[in-house]
């Protein structure tokens, strides 16, 4: 059988960050607006709505920091970096990543907009097209395909006790299986998993499931 870890931090973390994600897109989400803001928010339009690609933080003080840059977003191509301070947007100042948001998303995809911000004590303003709003899947490769996997630190076995680092398994063949107790089709994918374990653990290919939740 694959060895299972689980990894509740990470899970909060990266959905912390990926609704931060949807809202900076200009998607801002129906929990977080009123009731006739989401409904003007349906599929076909959202499909056309211009994207940014940035990861925003709010600091004291009304200021707006670009906590992370998408990889391929419009926001890298315009050379946006983390760390910079949003101030404008087309003029109009922003305090706040769901006022941002809203500002970026009230402009179709193919639209320039000009974003002020501050680097380094520097204000610099630049001119950014907007792309169309990727998947979630589309959007996920351009962040992590291609690159080093995340070093996976705090992975707890089902018992409780500390799992394995991904750093452990350098230089070797490892597949990683991300799941949850909740995921159907998760299931049908562990007998796979068991199955290249059983076939290919003498080879030196290790299988490792992880779930972002708590251990039981």
């Amino acid at each position: 059988m694959t060895n299972c870890v689980t990894m509740p931090s990470y899970h909060t973390q990266w959905t912390r960050a990926w609704l931060c994600a949807v809202l900076v897109s200009g998607a801002a989400a129906p929990w977080l607006v009123r009731t006739d803001d989401a409904q003007a928010q349906q599929a076909p339009a959202r499909a056309q709505r211009g994207w940014l690609g940035i990861v925003m933080d709010e600091l004291p003080g009304g200021k707006v920091l670009v906590k992370e840059v998408l990889r391929g977003s419009p926001a890298e191509k315009a050379r946006l970096l983390p760390g910079d301070l949003l101030l404008r947007v087309n003029g109009a100042a922003v305090r706040t990543a769901h006022e941002t948001a809203r500002s970026v998303g009230r402009h179709g995809a193919g639209a320039v907009v000009r974003v002020a911000f501050s680097r380094a004590g520097s204000v610099q303003t630049v001119g950014i097209r907007l792309e169309p709003f990727p998947s979630g899947e589309q959007m996920l490769r351009m962040q992590h395909v291609g690159r080093p996997a995340p070093a996976l630190q705090g992975l707890l076995t089902p018992a409780g006790a500390a799992g394995p680092s991904l750093a452990s398994f350098r230089g070797k063949v490892l597949v990683l299986d991300f799941w949850a107790s909740f995921c159907i089709a998760c299931r049908v994918t562990a007998v796979h998993m068991n199955g290249w374990h059983q076939r290919y653990a003498n080879r030196g290919v290790h299988v490792l499931g992880i779930a972002g939740e708590a251990p039981e």
